[in-house]
């Protein structure tokens, strides 16, 4: 999946008080999920541990880019 599709899961996971669990299932069997994510019907979808995946790589894109624009250079490595 892309990340514009795995943020959108994000947000579709926040609006409907989804576990990862719960929103892994949805995207594999609920067709306004794969409508919302412009997947074809018979895409098997993403095992729930690529969302905590995703977060982490998104936390560490944000914390690099609040440090750099407040001068501190901070690399996480």
């Amino acid at each position: 999946m892309s990340p514009a599709q795995l943020a959108t899961v994000c947000v579709l996971q926040f609006l409907m008080e989804l576990s990862d669990r719960q929103v892994a299932e949805a995207v594999r069997c609920r067709i306004d999920f794969k409508y919302a994510l412009s997947m074809e019907l018979d895409d098997p979808g993403f095992h729930h541990s690529v969302l905590a995946d995703f977060r982490e790589r998104l936390a560490v894109v944000l914390a690099d880019s609040l440090c750099e624009h407040v001068g501190g250079g901070w690399r996480h490595s």
